[in-house]
């Protein structure tokens, strides 16, 4: 597979799934995001990942290769 396909399928997924962390948040918001959500690192701008996501097999998948390679503080 080639490394822009891979970009691409990362890149969908965190626009389907995932929320943008943004500067101008709460510390109550983080909190309250970080509760049931994995941060996670993607060419320098970070994501909140849901962790009760209903996902086909093909995006479980990417989701547990995003969590393992991009989750942020690891």
């Amino acid at each position: 597979m080639r490394i822009n396909n891979i970009k691409s399928l990362i890149e969908r997924f965190l626009n389907d799934y995932c929320i943008e962390v943004r500067d101008d948040e709460t510390d109550d918001y983080v909190e309250l995001m970080m509760d049931n959500h994995k941060c996670v690192d993607y060419n320098g701008h970070l994501y909140y990942l849901p962790e009760d996501l209903s996902l086909d097999e093909s995006d479980q998948l990417l989701e547990e290769m995003i969590i393992n390679t991009l989750l942020y503080g690891s």
